[in-house]
């Protein structure tokens, strides 16, 4: 399926049906990257595990996979090759395609266009889930461990350009999950250290032997923690759909 929209179209893919979630990988691939690493989730009996758990709670989820604009067969305009850009186009896709509350999950610098997104739509996402992300965006900036190295030195360097680091309150009441690697010397993970606080219903791991695909490098604990991540979003919908006050829980 194709969306079109700013002279450019975007490619993307729907599977299952429930609560949606919008799948953005990094640079320089396509949506294979992000179906080949969370379609397993949804497949055999992951989820229905979680359900037995939960008592019945239905964490269906329809997943949204897309090509980013200028990659895979998706197509974008030149005046609007940048992050910003990017981020306008993917915005009018979440509004005009999904029209519902949804979830999203970002990979590197799909990580960074999910963050950017949540600030235009808060009121609208139930959920983040960042892979491996980009924190800064000036690779200069970055603070990376050093290739190989598996004992660093955890002073910070440098604080991060305020501008960078603000976050708004109102991701208070989103759940969200961060999965990073230790020897990730591509986005690194201290600078998202720097944000962790801004997120108060956040997990994040530091994977130690991971570097910026742990999605493939670490299989087990990342589907652990996408599972725990995806079933804290279910029963919050079905809380929401029940009218309960989650105060009085």
């Amino acid at each position: 399926m194709y969306y079109e929209n700013r002279g450019g179209k975007i490619h993307y893919k729907e599977i299952g049906e429930g609560i949606p979630i919008l799948m953005i990988h990094g640079l320089g691939c396509h949506m294979g990257l992000m179906e080949n690493c969370m379609e397993p989730l949804f497949n055999g009996n992951f989820i229905k595990d979680y359900n037995d758990e939960m008592n019945g709670i239905n964490s269906s989820f329809k997943r949204i996979y897309v090509d980013l604009p200028g990659q895979g067969k998706s197509e974008l305009p030149m005046e609007l090759a940048n992050s910003d850009g990017l981020l306008d186009v993917m915005t009018d896709f979440a509004r005009q395609v999904i029209r519902e509350d949804f979830v999203m999950v970002g990979e590197s610098y799909g990580g960074y266009l999910s963050r950017g997104i949540m600030t235009k739509m808060m009121d609208k996402v139930m959920g983040l889930g960042l892979i491996c992300p980009v924190g800064v965006p000036d690779r200069t900036k970055r603070e990376l461990p050093e290739m190989n190295m598996r004992i660093i030195d955890c002073n910070f360097a440098e604080k991060m350009m305020a501008k960078n680091r603000r976050e708004m309150s109102e991701f208070m009441e989103t759940a969200a999950v961060f999965i990073m690697g230790r020897q990730d010397i591509v986005t690194g993970y201290r600078d998202f250290m720097n944000m962790y606080e801004c997120y108060p219903r956040a997990t994040m791991l530091i994977l130690d032997g991971g570097g910026h695909q742990l999605q493939r490098e670490n299989i087990p604990m990342f589907e652990t923690a996408m599972k725990n991540w995806l079933g804290s979003i279910a029963v919050n919908a079905e809380i929401n759909n029940l009218g309960i006050d989650k105060d009085k829980k």
